[in-house]
């Protein structure tokens, strides 16, 4: 019953807030979830685990760059960012996390899973390497959608800007954007452990005890990595958004010389299918001439 009344509340400030995009936001989440238990039913029917949080990862990434953003130069460059970092992310978590032995049951869990049995019929490496993913998927399309919008506007407003300062832009928002992310990453991750730490403070564990338990070691892990995707997705959002948007730098330049021309005017018209402004922009621009 708190669950329910907690997801009513959540949904009714969205709206209140947000209004449509607060709607759509709901209804991603939604998605996402099925998407989730659609994961997990492929991984108990025979798929790797890995593969299974690969395209699931890709799933999450298009509802919630195309759904909410639209289908243009941002959320495809976005998307293209995220494709290759999680991809890469993907066999570098696979070759840490098995060396540092982390899959299975760590015994601080054995008491949330008694009575039931632990024979599932599922690599335990692989599925901590998807947990890891599938966790770590939000931040990087936070970061990569946070760096692109800033170029993207910085191009509308300046369309000569040439690609290698359209570039450092990017760069230079993400790395603001960086520091507050991989704090609120770490943070995260350790007060979801927070019982645990005042655990072995109290049975006064050993450091090397509690650096070697399978828990720590997994929660360290995790924030790492989600770290290391927060930074990767940076230049290679950059990278890819100032090639995007100077390959469209004709359109831009069009569009700013028509909104100069006549605001009013090119605020009434819909946007053409070879616009690289989306229909966002535009009804943000209508709200703000409102």
């Amino acid at each position: 019953m708190t669950l329910i009344v907690l997801a009513v509340i959540l949904a009714a400030l969205l709206i209140a807030v947000c209004g449509k995009r607060g709607a759509k936001t709901i209804a991603t989440l939604t998605v996402n979830l099925l998407i989730f238990f659609g994961m997990a039913a492929a991984i108990l029917n025979g798929m790797n685990s890995i593969l299974a949080a690969l395209i699931a990862c890709l799933l999450i990434c298009v509802t919630s760059l195309f759904f909410n953003c639209g289908v243009n130069a941002k959320s495809i460059s976005c998307f293209a960012s995220v494709f290759c970092v999680v991809v890469l992310l993907g066999a570098v978590i696979s070759v840490f996390g098995r060396g540092a032995r982390i899959e299975g049951f760590s015994f601080q869990k054995l008491s949330q899973i008694a009575g039931y049995s632990w024979i599932i019929d599922v690599d335990m490496g692989d599925l901590t390497v998807a947990v890891i993913l599938v966790g770590l998927i939000g931040a990087v399309v936070d970061t990569s959608i946070a760096v692109a919008s800033a170029q993207f506007e910085v191009a509308y407003n300046n369309p000569d800007i040439g690609f290698a300062e359209l570039y450092r832009s990017g760069i230079k928002v993400g790395r603001d954007v960086l520091g507050t992310t991989c704090n609120t990453l770490y943070f995260a991750y350790l007060g979801g452990y927070m019982a645990l730490i005042i655990w072995f403070i109290l049975y006064k564990f050993s450091l090397g005890t509690v650096i070697n338990s399978a828990a720590f070691v997994e929660t360290v892990i995790r924030s790492m990595t989600s770290a290391f995707g927060c930074v990767l997705i940076m230049p290679v959002t950059s990278l890819f958004t100032a090639a995007l948007l100077k390959t469209k730098a004709k359109a831009i330049v069009s569009i700013a010389e028509k909104k100069k021309a006549d605001l009013g005017e090119y605020l009434n018209r819909e946007p053409d299918d070879g616009d690289i402004i989306d229909a966002e922009l535009y009804d943000d621009e209508k709200e703000d001439r409102r």
